[in-house]
């Protein structure tokens, strides 16, 4: 295994493990959420108050603000140095506090009209409760904004550890006001009370998740200067990107939005179900999907800086089949695993059978495009590490005309089902896109590898699939919370068992490079290392 293949293992095994923390915090989050307020019209005006700043969360901590970010920062400090990095990482910070701070105000003005053009189909109650939220949730998008700088920082010095941390401790903060809810609900019972303390749990939450980045940031030397020289050659780099970076990395949110405006149409916990449902998409992706792309992207970022095209492409080629790896197996098991999954984590409370079965039904719709949700979030920011910015812009709007489209024809017939397909179709058409236009950019991306470690990945998830459901077959459906958890870890477990020994059998690759990565981590049991791919 070569130096930079073995970096890239490790800091996407930093990023899981801690990721994964994040993401099952996150879980006990959604599963008090469900047990307090169940599905119907109170959850829905939550949901629909939260899809704003969680969108544009997505969109900066993931997408537009890191992709247009970080290629300035790393040119900063590949050719100017550490301090010029952090000077306009400063500017940064300045601007966009002012910038915030105006976004906040607007929504705070704005949100009775916000709230109708999102949700279209909500009744006076709904709608009223909706607004209430949607102005307590509104300085959440200002921190988030804030904590994308911090890091995309973090992450372009090889910095993953608190900002990967950051979002379990925001979890933490969402917990801790459940139980205060559930302390409180048993002398008030007004669940109008019970939702306004949550959403301020979620902006509190926010804070956090900016402030425990902050000194880490310190220790590695950066001191902020408020200044508000718009005129940097980097934030001008960063303005010719920005604008186009939103646009490209924006289909899967507007996928969502426009899933939220439909659903609001269909009647009461609509909304609630798409949430639910998208949620368990969310697991692998969070933990794996967008560990790699963190951990792959200031390498890209660095290779265009540089202009070293072999060593770009080869850095992408390991991306990609190390997301196949990861995607195409939890595409299978959460499939068949979904309503016993979605049982586990949400049948609690007012959360009763129909909703989880509900919910279950348009997971396997949104799970079954995870892998082109996956690698589009490595293709996308590729584009703009070699400062083009037109072509993922015209590819994204094509998939989100693509997807309104599809929505409108396959609402009519499959409801809320539509929508979740529409947004998988979606999804396959604009990364089929983006790999086309990223070849005629490059050149030959290593096809005839990552295919045929397309083929035997996904016969071994196949394979494992069948097991799964086997498994989970056996049990039924249980009733009771422990037996739910035994259904679910033994499925999970006995799947991984049999995806890892076919995928041995099939000669996959990857599968040796995270066991080098392993034995290198964990020497001395005398084991043989593990000769990697030539």
């Amino acid at each position: 295994m070569d130096q930079k293949t073995r970096h890239i293992t490790r800091s996407v095994g930093v990023l899981s493990a801690l990721t994964a923390l994040s993401r099952v915090l996150g879980y006990v989050r959604d599963a008090i959420n469900a047990a307090l307020f169940g599905a119907g019209w109170i959850s829905d005006a939550f949901f629909v108050a939260y899809r704003i700043p969680n969108m544009l969360r997505d969109l900066l901590a993931e997408g537009a603000l890191s992709s247009a970010f970080i290629p300035s920062f790393v040119d900063y400090f590949e050719k100017k140095g550490k301090e010029e990095a952090f000077r306009l990482a400063s500017i940064v910070l300045t601007l966009l506090a002012v910038i915030f701070s105006g976004v906040v105000l607007l929504g705070w003005a704005f949100a009775g009209p916000i709230v109708s053009f999102m949700a279209p189909g909500f009744l006076h109650p709904a709608q009223a409760l909706t607004v209430k939220l949607t102005r307590i949730l509104f300085p959440f998008i200002a921190f988030m904004g804030l904590a994308a700088v911090f890091m995309g920082m973090l992450n372009s010095m090889k910095k993953f550890t608190m900002s990967a941390l950051a979002p379990a401790v925001g979890n933490l903060v969402m917990i801790g006001t459940g139980g205060l809810i559930m302390a409180l609900g048993r002398q008030d019972g007004n669940y109008d009370n019970w939702i306004v303390l949550w959403s301020a749990g979620a902006v509190i939450s926010g804070l956090v998740q900016l402030s425990v980045q902050v000194p880490e940031a310190l220790k590695q030397g950066f001191r902020f200067k408020p200044s508000f020289k718009w005129r940097e050659p980097g934030i001008i780099q960063m303005a010719k990107l920005m604008a186009p970076a939103v646009l490209s990395n924006s289909v899967g949110q507007v996928q969502v939005l426009v899933n939220t405006i439909m659903a609001s149409t269909l009647g009461a916990a609509a909304v609630t179900y798409l949430y639910y449902g998208y949620r368990l998409m969310q697991l692998p992706m969070g933990i794996f999907g967008v560990s790699i792309a963190t951990a792959v992207f200031p390498l890209i970022a660095a290779h265009a800086a540089k202009n070293e095209s072999a060593e770009l492409k080869q850095t992408l080629s390991m991306g990609i089949r190390l997301n196949m790896l990861i995607a195409l197996p939890a595409t299978a098991g959460l499939i068949v695993l979904s309503y016993p999954i979605n049982a586990l984590l949400f049948m609690h409370g007012k959360f009763g059978p129909l909703a989880t079965h509900e919910a279950a039904r348009a997971a396997s719709w949104y799970t079954a495009g995870l892998l082109f949700v996956s690698l589009t979030k490595l293709l996308t920011p590729t584009f703009f590490a070699l400062k083009d910015s037109r072509t993922p812009v015209i590819i994204s709007v094509s998939s989100i005309i693509i997807n309104i489209l599809l929505s409108l024809m396959l609402m009519r017939h499959n409801g809320f089902i539509g929508l979740a397909a529409a947004n998988t179709f979606a999804s396959v058409i604009n990364f089929t896109l983006l790999f086309i236009m990223l070849r005629r950019k490059l050149g030959a991306l290593e096809e005839k590898i990552i295919l045929v470690s397309f083929l035997k990945i996904g016969l071994a998830a196949l394979i494992m699939g069948f097991a799964c459901w086997g498994i989970s077959a056996y049990f039924g459906e249980p009733r009771r919370l422990w037996m739910r958890l035994v259904q679910v870890l033994v499925s999970i477990l006995a799947g991984v068992g049999v995806f890892g020994a076919a995928a041995h059998i099939l000669g996959v690759a990857e599968i040796r490079v995270y066991i080098e990565a392993a034995m290198r981590r964990f020497p001395g049991k005398g084991a043989p290392a593990v000769p990697a791919e030539k």
